[in-house]
């Protein structure tokens, strides 16, 4: 079975060129906000067509993920 490495980073707070960089980079983005929503940043993602997953979503796959690799077992 082939499983490949996830690198999973959470910022607090991205500003300026960091936030640039990183949205130009990303391959997914985790809203985790659960009061107001960064739009701005929302939209520069969006833009460049990158997925964006909330907390619900994340539940789900891990839970999916979870029952599969009993099934693998």
């Amino acid at each position: 079975m082939n499983i490949s490495k996830t690198v999973l980073a959470l910022y607090q707070t991205i500003i300026g060129e960091k936030q640039k960089r990183l949205i130009k980079t990303a391959d997914a983005y985790l809203d985790i906000n659960y009061g107001d929503k960064v739009y701005q940043i929302i939209d520069q993602v969006k833009e460049r067509n990158i997925p964006i997953l909330g907390i619900q979503q994340i539940k789900t796959i891990l839970t999916q993920t979870r029952l599969f690799l009993a099934m693998i077992k």
